[in-house]
């Protein structure tokens, strides 16, 4: 560390005299964030206070997109003459599933029927396919074909549709080539002249928004376009395009109406993932609610995210939500998957990677995972990446990700000759060929990217602000969202931190990949700060500067500041004879109550430690909930030494307030009671899945005793089997177990034993010659 070079904002200041004069939507704001906007071009008050508050911006006309006119005067015919049918063709990604809903939606209520299909990822690329376009219009029969977030370059679906009499509109935002398809409207953001046009940067779905706003008011009906301004949220900030003019202020728009839509489907999905809708960010839709959705798209089938997004039936959409979740922790263990194959690749042939473009395929991979992992191995070699999938007709299909300096879209176009379908942009593309010309598609592929080629940067980090720990509090996080939303064009600021020194870490996750981390600064104050996907990485050694990224998450119903690291830089080599031992409170000789009331009252900063009761009961905290903190009780006494030390780890506290006490469950007999109670509970309510941990922290048990007394009641034949995997989950059934062993019983008693033993130990011992 640190991993990129650190930049730096510009020293461009307006004085501060002045900017405390401006007269901000929801009043001033800290001086830190006053810089953050001036660094960013927001230099005058009118400026600052259109980019906060979206009625005080002014957007573009929708006329101002060429054809959008005449798009609009065909579709208001077609209402008006009533009993007319479209067929919409969308794409399989959020944004072109949330243009389909759209559509869909729109027009259904103005009165027309309306049929939609997306094309499935796992067999077709992006675009309209003329083998699935013929059958639809013979068996449809519609009067008009509407493609949205694709079709700019459908030239032989649109003259198909044409020779059919079907007239086609096209809507899209999607790169132009000169030979465009002969549509009655092609509507695209790429005709307008000007790359900094207000509205050049929308996707797909807010293009369809602009135009069916406008058939709206045309027919006397635009108070009704605002309830789709959910769905322009969720396809603008998925499709990751620049958040800027016109683009920001549809998602500030779409936002608010996200925090109090009423589409059911968009309630169930927020459920499911256990998302408040009244505070949804365009981070927890990048984060949160795209993912499951592109997993219908890249795993299942992308309709039934449409039919997510239009049914009014809670339990259909409850159902849908599920699945959606399901599809999307399949993806992440597919992409883990076909992530260590490509380096197996790689490994067992290192010359791949002296191409200017990686290109690897296999039969065996997932298409719908592929373009994730082309992007995780472009950022690692800093090379353009091809994967692909070949199939039993002998065409592979797969997609490309860049790099930096690296235009995808141009290379493409120039092996068009070699492939059998393509599309793409800049970042990233996608394609069909012959599997026998994989071997002639590396080298022309990785000359191409040579020709096309431009000078990139070396990765860096711009460092926006210097923020002393004690600045970060709830409130500055708050302050940092009316900066919001963040995305492409508006990235979320990255701060820093001087002079800091670790203080604890814990590893997070059922696979321990994050980590939370304790910071302290030379005053003393310190700061919890999540590391994402670090569980491998070394962590930070002696002083350092810390560079990170703010957020306001709600945790248990709380709203809390939550702080990401970004990266970390070394400023100080640690002090090897630096050990630092909390100070032990003896509270042995006084009862819990006491204790607790003396504690809550003195320290501000404590964690209280307590497992064997149920959760509404419990006098505190177990183990994988407690944080870091001044101060820790130890109420209940540990059932190993390693359960002390992880609870110590967890917490790193100053001071350690010691009762020790014993837990509720003191006899084997009343524990194999309760044990086989929530046993059954595991299989009735939560389908036989739990984990060690659970029984674990509700009985205030060991892992041994935890597994022993199930393997015990599984081979009594007490109503279940279990099966308990290597990281712990554990699979009940109700099948009872084959398993007769007679020495179970004995090693229960054995292990029930040393925890006796070793918390009487812990009532007697002086804890200052324990820790």
């Amino acid at each position: 560390m640190p991993s990129k070079e650190w930049r730096y904002a510009s020293n461009f200041t307006l004085a501060p005299s002045l900017t405390s004069q401006w007269e901000l939507p929801g009043g001033p704001l800290p001086p830190e964030l006053m810089h953050l906007l001036v660094e960013r071009g927001i230099r005058n008050e009118d400026t600052a206070t259109a980019f906060l508050s979206p009625e005080h911006y002014a957007p573009a006309m929708p006329s101002e997109l060429p054809y959008l006119d005449k798009a609009v005067e065909y579709l208001k015919k077609l209402v008006n003459q009533g009993n007319k049918r479209v067929l919409v063709w969308g794409d399989f990604d959020v944004d072109g599933q949330t243009a389909t809903t759209l559509w869909v939606e729109g027009l259904r209520r103005l009165g027309l029927m309306v049929d939609y299909h997306i094309p499935a990822r796992q067999i077709d690329s992006h675009g309209v396919q003329l083998y699935r376009l013929k059958p639809l219009i013979e068996a449809i029969k519609p009067d008009l074909l509407l493609i949205c977030d694709t079709g700019s370059t459908a030239n032989d679906a649109v003259d198909y549709a044409n020779a059919q009499g079907v007239k086609v509109i096209i809507i899209d935002h999607h790169e132009l080539l000169p030979d465009l398809p002969k549509a009655y409207a092609l509507v695209n953001v790429h005709h307008l002249t000007r790359e900094d046009h207000p509205l050049y940067t929308l996707s797909g779905v807010g293009v369809s928004y602009l135009v069916l706003k406008a058939l709206y008011d045309a027919l006397g009906r635009g108070g009704e376009a605002s309830r789709f301004l959910d769905l322009v949220a969720l396809g603008l900030v998925a499709d990751v395009v620049p958040l800027v003019r016109d683009t920001r202020y549809l998602l500030q728009l779409g936002l608010r109406a996200a925090h109090q839509t009423q589409r059911v489907g968009l309630l169930a999905l927020c459920e499911q993932l256990q998302l408040l809708p009244s505070t949804l960010s365009s981070t927890d839709i990048g984060f949160r609610i795209a993912p499951p959705l592109n997993a219908l798209g890249r795993l299942d089938d992308a309709h039934k995210a449409v039919e997510l997004l239009t049914t009014t039936e809670r339990a259909t959409a409850q159902i849908l939500a599920a699945q959606a979740d399901g599809f999307n922790r399949q993806r992440r263990n597919l992409t883990r998957q076909t992530l260590e194959a490509a380096q197996e690749q790689i490994q067992a042939d290192p010359s791949v990677l002296e191409w200017e473009a990686l290109v690897l395929s296999s039969p065996n991979w997932h298409s719908g995972v592929i373009g994730i992992v082309a992007s995780q191995l472009a950022e690692q070699y800093h090379k353009p990446v091809a994967l692909l999938v070949s199939s039993e007709e002998g065409i592979a299909r797969g997609s490309v990700r860049g790099a930096p300096g690296y235009a995808v879209g141009e290379a493409l176009s120039k092996v068009a000759d070699l492939l059998e379908n393509y599309g793409g942009h800049e970042g990233a593309g996608g394609l069909g060929i012959q599997a026998e010309r994989l071997p002639m598609l590396r080298r022309r592929l990785s000359q191409a990217f040579t020709t096309t080629k431009k000078p990139a940067p070396p990765p860096s980090l711009l460092i926006e602000g210097e923020l002393g720990l004690e600045h970060l509090t709830l409130d500055f996080g708050y302050q940092l969202q009316r900066l919001a939303p963040f995305g492409e064009g508006n990235p979320i600021p990255i701060f820093c931190s001087r002079d800091v020194a670790l203080v604890s870490a814990a590893k997070l996750g059922a696979d321990d990949r994050h980590r939370r981390l304790t910071i302290e600064n030379r005053a003393g104050y310190r700061q919890t700060v999540l590391w994402w996907n670090s569980g491998n990485l070394p962590l930070p050694e002696g002083r350092f500067d810390l560079a990170y990224t703010l957020d306001v998450t709600t945790y248990k119903g709380e709203r809390q500041l939550q702080v990401v690291l970004e990266d970390w830089v070394q400023i100080e080599a640690p002090n090897i004879a630096l050990h630092l031992r909390p100070e032990i409170i003896d509270c042995r000789a006084e009862s819990a109550a006491e204790v607790l009331s003396r504690v809550r009252a003195d320290e501000p900063d404590v964690q209280i430690w307590a497992e064997g009761f149920p959760k509404s009961k419990s006098p505190g905290l177990p183990l994988s909930e407690l944080l870091p903190a001044e101060a820790l009780v130890l109420l209940t006494a540990p059932p190993t030494p390693e359960r002390l030390a992880a609870v110590i780890e967890q917490v790193h506290p100053r001071r350690v307030y010691w009762v020790a006490a014993p837990p509720p469950l003191t006899t084997l007999t009343d524990y194999l009671d309760l044990l086989g109670k929530l046993a059954e509970v595991v299989i009735t309510q939560q389908k036989g899945q739990a984990s060690v941990t659970q029984f674990v922290e509700r009985l205030g048990q060991s892992p041994t005793v935890i597994r022993l007394g199930l393997e015990y009641l599984a081979s009594a034949g007490l109503l279940f089997g279990v099966q308990i995997g290597t990281r712990g989950k554990i699979t009940l059934t109700a099948q009872p177990s084959s398993d007769k062993s007679n020495n179970v019983y004995q090693r229960l008693e054995i292990a029930w034993s040393e925890s006796v033993a070793y918390r009487n130990y812990l009532r007697r011992v002086d804890p200052q010659n324990l820790l």
